[in-house]
Formats: C-alpha cells, sequence, structure tokens
C-alpha cells in the first residue's frame, strides 16, 4: 500500500522525530511510505534523519499559514515530484489541522479524490490565537475556517485522547464512526525500563544515592519550568536527598532563569540532548513533572513527555506540591497503546479506507 504522510512540522522539535519520523518508519516495514514536510524558513535546510525506511520531501511553509487563503496557496508551491507522489497515493495522512488542509487544497487542484486522515493533535485554534481567541481575534477566525473545511471535507479522524474526540464531534457534529483514538507514540527502542542503562546513567551523574526527579521539554511560558526550578530549589534546601535533572530545548533560558533568582545549585543539572539519548537519561531518575494549567489546551492533550516517563518506569508528579515527596518508581508501564498496536491498528485502518474508495 502507497502511504502518503504529510507532517505540518520539519524538525523544529524533538517530537519531529519521536511521533513524525517514528510512525513513518514503522509503517515503512509494510507499505511504501512517501513523507511531505512542510518546512518553514529556519528549519528547511536542516538534514534529514539517517536511516529513514520511508521518502521523504520537503516543501516550504509560507508563514501565517494557518490563514485559508495563504494555506491554499501554499498547495500551489509544490514539485512535481510531490504532486506525482500524491496522484499515486492509496491514503493520505495528515499531522493536524494545518497539514490537512494543505492535502485537501493539493487534491482540489489536481481535481483528485483520495481518503484522507485528519490527525489531530491540539486546539489550534486556542493554542495560536490564545484561549477563545482573545489574544487575537483575527487568527482565531482564520483557525476556525480552516478547521471547518478540515473537517467537513476529511475521510477521517485521529485524535490523541478521548476527551479532545469528545470536544471536536461536538464542535462539528462528528460522526464517531470515522474517528479513532490514538494517544501519542513512543519508540520502545529508546524508551524503556533498563537496568543498565539506570546503573550506568546514575553512576555518570553520581547520584546513586538521590531520589531524581527529572523534567524533560522545552521551556515555553505554558510548560512552567521557572515554577518548577523554584519550587525544587525551595524543597531541596530542606532536603539534601533530592536531585532534579532538566533536559531542555533551551540551556541558556534555563540559565537566565536561575541567575534572575540567584539560584545556585549544584543538584539542579541542565543538559540539552540528541532525542537519541533522552531515554537513557530518564532511566536515571525516579519521577517525571510535568506541570500545566487546568486549561482546554492541557485537558485534551496527550504529551508524549509523560508516556515518554512512563516508559521507562517513571511515576508522574503533575502539582508543584508534590516535588519534594518521594513516590516509589514504578514498574508499571502505564502506555495507553504500544506503537505496536498503534501501528497494527491504522494498518485496518487505512485497508478499509482504500477498499471504501475503490468501491
Amino acid at each position: 500500500m502507497k502511504i502518503v504522510f504529510v507532517s505540518d512540522i520539519y524538525r523544529e522539535t524533538s517530537v519531529y522525530e519521536s511521533q513524525v519520523h517514528t510512525l513513518c518508519n514503522a509503517h515503512a516495514v509494510s507499505n511504501e511510505v512517501h513523507l511531505i514536510n512542510l518546512a518553514g524558513y529556519k528549519s528547511y535546510f536542516k538534514p534529514e534523519i539517517k536511516g529513514a525506511r520511508y521518502k521523504s520531501y520537503k516543501a516550504l511553509r509560507l508563514p501565517h499559514f494557518f490563514v485559508p487563503r495563504i494555506n491554499r496557496i501554499n498547495s500551489y508551491i509544490i514539485s512535481t515530484k510531490i504532486e506525482s507522489v500524491i496522484e499515486n497515493a492509496d491514503v493520505v495522512h495528515c499531522r493536524g489541522q494545518f497539514g490537512a488542509s494543505y492535502a485537501l487544497n493539493i487534491l482540489d487542484r489536481l481535481s483528485l479524490s483520495k481518503p484522507v486522515i485528519a490527525d489531530i493533535r491540539g486546539v489550534a485554534a486556542e493554542e495560536i490565537a490564545g484561549v477563545d481567541g482573545r489574544e487575537s481575534p483575527f487568527n482565531y477566525r482564520q483557525i476556525i475556517m480552516m478547521e471547518a473545511f478540515v473537517f467537513e471535507r476529511s475521510t477521517y479522524y485521529f485524535f490523541v485522547s478521548e476527551p479532545m474526540k469528545v470536544y471536536f464531534s461536538q464542535k462539528y457534529c462528528l460522526d464517531n464512526t470515522k474517528s479513532s483514538v490514538f494517544p501519542t507514540i513512543v519508540d520502545n527502542d529508546l524508551f524503556r525500563m533498563d537496568a543498565g542503562w539506570r546503573k550506568e546513567y546514575r553512576a555518570r551523574l553520581n547520584i546513586q544515592d538521590k531520589y531524581v526527579y527529572a523534567y524533560v521539554g522545552g521551556v515555553d511560558r505554558w510548560q512552567n519550568v521557572d515554577r518548577i526550578l523554584l519550587r525544587f530549589h525551595e524543597v531541596s534546601a530542606i532536603d539534601d536527598s533530592l536531585v532534579l535533572l532538566l533536559i531542555v530545548t533551551d540551556l541558556k533560558y534555563v540559565h537566565s532563569i536561575l541567575e534572575r533568582h540567584g539560584i545556585n545549585n549544584d543538584r539542579i543539572m541542565v543538559f540539552s540532548l540528541p532525542y537519541s539519548e533522552v531515554g537513557k537519561f530518564l532511566n536515571a531518575a525516579d519521577a517525571g513533572i510535568i506541570v500545566r494549567d487546568d486549561i482546554l489546551i492541557n485537558r485534551v492533550s496527550s504529551p508524549t513527555k509523560v508516556n515518554e516517563y512512563l516508559a521507562c518506569g517513571l511515576m508522574i508528579v503533575d502539582k508543584l506540591e508534590s516535588i519534594g515527596h518521594k513516590m516509589q518508581r514504578s514498574s508499571f508501564i502505564g502506555i495507553h497503546k504500544t506503537l505496536i498496536e498503534i501501528i497494527a491498528e491504522q494498518q485496518h485502518i487505512y485497508e478499509r479506507l482504500r477498499h471504501e474508495d475503490q468501491t
């Protein structure tokens, strides 16, 4: 089967490698997979990931891609090779509302009808325009227009959580028989409980006798890194057996927080690592931290880091006041669906959609 993936991101964050690359590589074991990457100016010239089993292409993503008219214009700026790939596809699997809108515009331009799966990863209108559109009414209206187009025209929908499925099903009156829930995936070759890794990295970091919290991810305001640092600094002054291991995308930002608050704490260890090394470092920890505000964006999400924490046997700390309490490291791998299960279920959906399209 010929599967075309359309990704609305390209190497801007580790999410690309953990979600897009991993998924395409897994599907490429049994299918002919082509990945079209929509890349912004800053990421367009980054090298492709080595060892990919799929064929990869890049298309420039114009600024303000969420505006329907710009998205439509963007669908004209593609190579004849990409056009050919889409023409020969059995199924087009699109990451996010933006990727799905882009693919639907290309199909319209080429006068083609293909099964299109819109793989919805978040509440785009609220994420970009601010909750309820208060920060940017224009952006909010544009994304709602684009979303309505996607939910009216796509063949099938994937959602990362049941609350997200319920939210969009009510918002756009969707047929629930045409949607499925797939949480963020975890590559178990990179993220798993491993006693050897735990022993090696706790020794390497000289934290064999410590209770270790880990935070992995970005440093955007909504990820509350500053609040996590301040809380840990407070409790570690009372308990010197605690260590905080931060693996972040922006070292300078974290160091600026520490400097601004006059924090000089040798039990706060900050790293920036290749994605392939993160799981090994997580094995050195006992608990993983994710602190989010109670808003719609977070209530319907399926954070990648939570499933990666769980895959490495960490307990989840989701409240600031829980930092400082020592929970026992879990031996339960609490991921809703394994990568193998997700690939098998999606393959079944691909085959059904192809069959329905041919009959």
